[in-house]
């Protein structure tokens, strides 16, 4: 709900939402999740950005190489 009311999204399918908030956001690309339904894009600088078929949002950072390398270093 909170999404809803932050984006005004209350009327869109969350395939219009993802779409309109890779737009917004200058995200050049939300790829289909096949584990689950979503989309997601993971940038370069390891920001992993997931929409859910429920409009959820979730930003996580994730290891870059060389953050996994020394981990098991």
């Amino acid at each position: 709900m909170l999404v809803d009311d932050m984006f005004q999204a209350e009327n869109m399918e969350a395939s219009e939402f993802a779409k309109k908030f890779a737009e917004s956001y200058k995200i050049p690309s939300l790829e289909p999740k096949d584990s689950w339904d979503g989309w997601y894009y993971t940038s370069p600088e390891g920001y992993k950005v997931t929409v859910s078929d429920e409009k959820d949002i979730f930003i996580q950072k994730t290891l870059s190489e060389e953050g996994v390398k020394a981990a098991f270093d």
